[in-house]
């Protein structure tokens, strides 16, 4: 799909407003990776985990959206079956799915920029770090972000 832009869009503004909402409710450190336009929250699961989420702001159809990406794992550590299964709990995610990104296991979810609630968007960041540290630490047992 290709990025159409509009004039008075600034994908980046909704990230910005995004990370001042999150610095309220969640501890995390970030970093922002100029080559790929893009931010990676490390986020603090309960005080002893962390995952990292990537905030990647872009304009499609004329509308500016955010998508998040959490890994898992490396789609390589899974077995045939444990991939099937993991694929399998799609159907009860609250937010986001589980997909095949870059060779990784990641949740990823698109949430646009007006029209997302910023405490929704702060559940949505909450909800998939939290599963994607379960998961991660279900299947793999260690903490790899």
């Amino acid at each position: 799909m290709a990025n159409v832009k509009r004039e008075n869009s600034n994908p980046t503004a909704g990230v910005e407003d995004l990370l001042a909402a999150l610095k309220e409710e969640i501890s995390f450190n970030e970093s922002y990776d100029e080559e790929n336009e893009e931010w990676v929250l490390d986020v603090s699961i309960d005080g002893q985990r962390r995952q990292d989420i990537t905030l990647s702001p872009f304009t499609e159809a004329g509308r500016d959206y955010i998508r998040l990406i959490t890994v898992v794992g490396k789609t390589s550590d899974f077995s045939l079956q444990k991939l099937r299964s993991a694929l399998e709990l799609n159907s009860s995610l609250l937010y986001g799915a589980l997909a095949i990104y870059q060779g990784a296991t990641v949740l990823t979810e698109t949430i646009a920029v007006k029209r997302t609630d910023k405490s929704e968007a702060i559940d949505i960041v909450r909800y998939l770090t939290r599963m994607a540290d379960s998961y991660e630490k279900m299947l793999f047992g260690l903490d790899r972000a």
